[in-house]
Parts: C-alpha cells; sequence; structure tokens
C-alpha cells in the first residue's frame, strides 16, 4: 500500500470511515440527475465504479 508522509502521525491501528462503494455510486447517479449538482466527473466516476469496481448500477437504483 502506498504511503504519504503527511499521514506518518497516524497510529498504525488508525480506522478511517468512508462510505460503501455502493453508496457512492448511488451519491453519484443522484448527482447526475440534478441539473444543478451536474459534474463531467460525476460521469467519469460512475464509469470507473462500473469498468473497475463491477458496481451494478442497475441492480442498485431497484
Amino acid at each position: 500500500m502506498k504511503g504519504y508522509e503527511e499521514y506518518e502521525d497516524l497510529p498504525e491501528d488508525a480506522a478511517i470511515r468512508t462510505y460503501s462503494i455502493n453508496e457512492i455510486a448511488v451519491e453519484k447517479v443522484v448527482a447526475l440527475l440534478d441539473r444543478a449538482r451536474n459534474e463531467p466527473r460525476d460521469l467519469y466516476d460512475i464509469w470507473y465504479l462500473t469498468s473497475n469496481q463491477h458496481v451494478d448500477i442497475a441492480e442498485l437504483i431497484e
């Protein structure tokens, strides 16, 4: 795993809480559907999630 010097002060057993991949995908779809929040990066992120992380958008929307 790649390390970053600016985070060397974190304890070895530190836990970083994040959204699940599926939750991130859902938020990206919601952002694409909202004209006020629509950004090209959201479309790229959805492509990346479906191509590389094997997220099934159709399954999440159901």
